[in-house]
Parts: C-alpha cells; sequence; structure tokens
C-alpha cells in the first residue's frame, strides 16, 4: 500500500511542532489531504519548472528576494483583496488533476480584466485551458509562458460557458459551442488583448499586482508545505529536501511582519477554503528552497512604470574644514589643540586619530563650528 500523506504528516508535525517558527502546521488529523496517497497529492503538483532555477541553486536565486531589487516607490505592504474584492476570485479547488497552470491564470485574467474595466466581474473557465490548450498537457500539467500566450492567441470562455470537469483527472475533448447564442452560433471569448506581461523581478510583480489586482507564478513544494494552516511559510529542510513538484498559484499582494521584520508575498491556493487561511497562504521572500518566483509572474494590462523611490531627507553636515586646507595642514599642530577649531578635518575632529579634546564623541562636528581663536 502507498504511503499517506498523514503518515509523513505526522512525521513532519513531530518534527516541528512547538519549535520556533513563522507559520503553524494543521493537527495531521485535520491535514485535507491526510487520506490522500502520495501519487495523488504529487498529482496536484502540475506546473512544469524545467525552464527556471532549480531549488539546489540555493542563496543565488536571489533576484527576487526582499532587498535584491532596486528600491522603489512600492509600499511595504499591500493586499488587493481589500482594494478590489468585488473584482477578485475567490478560492477554488483543482481536485485530482494537476491543472493549477490553468487555474492561476484564468482567476488572474479575470481578475485583471475587472479591475482595468475591459470586462465586469466574469469567473473565466479554467477547464478551457485544461481542454484546449494544445501546449500544454492539461491535468500532466502546463507551463506558464504557454497558458499566457493561449490567453493572449486563443482566450477562453467564462466558468459558467464551460464548467471545471477534470477534478478526477479526466480531460474532456475541447468542445467550446455548448454557450453559442442561438441566433449567431458564436460565444464570446476573454483575451489578454491590451498586454501580455512577464514581470521579471519583486518590484515589477508588486506594480503589477498593485496595479491589476494579481499576478501568476510558480514555486516548488515540499512535504512540510501541505501542513501549512497560518502565517509565514518557510520550508524546513529538516523535513526533506525533496521537492514534490512544481505548483502555480495567484500573489494578491505583499507585506512585512511588525514584530520580526520578515517580508512576505500573500498567494491565493487553488486547493479550496478548507486548506491553509481559508484557502490563502504567506510565503517569506527569504524561503531560499521554494523558489518563489524565481521565474517571475505573469498578468495582462498596459501597466504603467513603478513610482520612483521618495528623495531621501538630507543627512548631517559633512565635516569638513572651514579654512582653506592649505592653511589648516600648515598649523595643523597648532590646531589639534584646539586653538584652531575651524580646521576640524584636517586636524582630526571629524577622526578618531589626533582628535582634539574639544570634539564631542557623540556629534564631532557641532562642536566646532562656532569656536574660533583661543
Amino acid at each position: 500500500m502507498a504511503a499517506t500523506p498523514r503518515a509523513i504528516d505526522r512525521e513532519v508535525y513531530g518534527k516541528l511542532y512547538g519549535t520556533d517558527m513563522s507559520w503553524k502546521m494543521v493537527h495531521p488529523n485535520n491535514n485535507v489531504f491526510a487520506e490522500y496517497t502520495l501519487e495523488q497529492v504529487t498529482s496536484y503538483m502540475g506546473t512544469k519548472l524545467s525552464n527556471l532555477p532549480g531549488p539546489s541553486l540555493g542563496d543565488a536565486n536571489s533576484k527576487l528576494r526582499g532587498g535584491a531589487v532596486p528600491t522603489t516607490g512600492l509600499p511595504t505592504d499591500y493586499d488587493s483583496r481589500q482594494k478590489h474584492g468585488e473584482c477578485l476570485q475567490g478560492i477554488r479547488n483543482q481536485l485530482h488533476c494537476g491543472s493549477c497552470w490553468a487555474f492561476a491564470a484564468a482567476e488572474t485574467l479575470s481578475d485583471n480584466l475587472c479591475i482595468t474595466g475591459t470586462d465586469g466581474n466574469v469567473p473565466l473557465s479554467a477547464q478551457d485551458l485544461v481542454s484546449c490548450d494544445s501546449n500544454d498537457h492539461g491535468c500532466q500539467g502546463g507551463t506558464l509562458p504557454s497558458a499566457w500566450k493561449f490567453l493572449s492567441t486563443s482566450g477562453i470562455v467564462s466558468q459558467s460557458c464551460l464548467p471545471y470537469t477534470a477534478g478526477n483527472g479526466t480531460v474532456d475533448t475541447c468542445a467550446l459551442g455548448q454557450c453559442a447564442d442561438d441566433a449567431s452560433g458564436s460565444y464570446e471569448k476573454y483575451k489578454c488583448e491590451s498586454k501580455s506581461n512577464m514581470l521579471g523581478d519583486a518590484n515589477a510583480i508588486k506594480n503589477g499586482v498593485m496595479q491589476v489586482g494579481s499576478a501568476e507564478t510558480g514555486f516548488y513544494v515540499y512535504q512540510d508545505f501541505l501542513s501549512y494552516k497560518s502565517g509565514i511559510y518557510k520550508h524546513d529542510p529538516s523535513t526533506g529536501n525533496n521537492p514534490l513538484g512544481g505548483h502555480a498559484v495567484r500573489i494578491m499582494g505583499w507585506g512585512q511582519d511588525p514584530d520580526t521584520k520578515e517580508k512576505y508575498w500573500t498567494v491565493a491556493n487553488s486547493w479550496g477554503p478548507s486548506w491553509g487561511m481559508d484557502g490563502y497562504f504567506k510565503i517569506s521572500f527569504d524561503d531560499k528552497y521554494s523558489g518563489f518566483a524565481m521565474g517571475g509572474g505573469f498578468n495582462c494590462g498596459d501597466l504603467k512604470p513603478a513610482p520612483p523611490a521618495p528623495t531621501p531627507a538630507p543627512g548631517p553636515a559633512t565635516c569638513a574644514d572651514i579654512l582653506p586646507s592649505k592653511q589648516c595642514a600648515q598649523f595643523k599642530d597648532t590646531c589639534a589643540k584646539g586653538i584652531w577649531g575651524e580646521c576640524k578635518a584636517t586636524c582630526g575632529c571629524c577622526q578618531e586619530f589626533n582628535k582634539p579634546a574639544y570634539c564631542s564623541k557623540s556629534n564631532p562636528v557641532s562642536s566646532v563650528s562656532s569656536r574660533t581663536f583661543q
């Protein structure tokens, strides 16, 4: 009999329970994957990440981590659900099919089109991608670039037009005429007609999420992730370092823990609302194993550039000589004794070496500026 995640989960739970982690685990008895075989669980991981850096690269995959890209005027915390809640798709369940790539793509496009005013709040069909995108492989997985090419060229129908039927792992033949208009025989398809974006770094993803609500991305899933309940997830390699596979999700925002200052992404999953935080999770920018968003993000919309970083406030006055440097140098010995306070830099007021007694240790410049001959 194949091993069940419950047996694995109990081992993981035993290793991590009570440790100082930034995230909490669900009890093995309450894990939504408890009765699944390991083969069934891995079937959920349908995103092909072969074109992305592998998890073995570790810290070399730093391009999309906090602080690794140029600073902009983007906020420290942002959650698109608070600003665009009426447009954003809820949590769905892909069930026993590796269709995460299709769910995250369809839901992201629906979010984007609603927020940009291109279309109303229309849930789009993941089944359309699963059945009709011939460049991907249905329940056996897909890639994000080819999925977004399909959304830009062919487009997909609404969820009501083509409901999800692949939850048992069986993919129906592509057939879209079931919701055709009786008079014209046509049916509406929703495309990314403005601009399909490949968001190449953390700031680009943030900027894209702020403007059009969400972005699709991929990462590697480990066994401990199945046990996630709440908090900021970071893979613990002591629980095993072999990923179960690649998974696609929808980035909804980001933030920073007020106490630990740990930075994280806020993400919508497609494992139903009973998993995680009502179907959502947070993952640390500093998780070097999961490779989260290392392949970038994807969404639809004509994005404006990210706002520039604010101009920093002026710093303290630079320590410099008041008198010409040649004159200070000529009388350096006298100046060092505090007779010529104007030569504050040359005579050592700004340095530890040969610092005159009248120079304040806490503020080496302020006590000198008004001093003249003794």
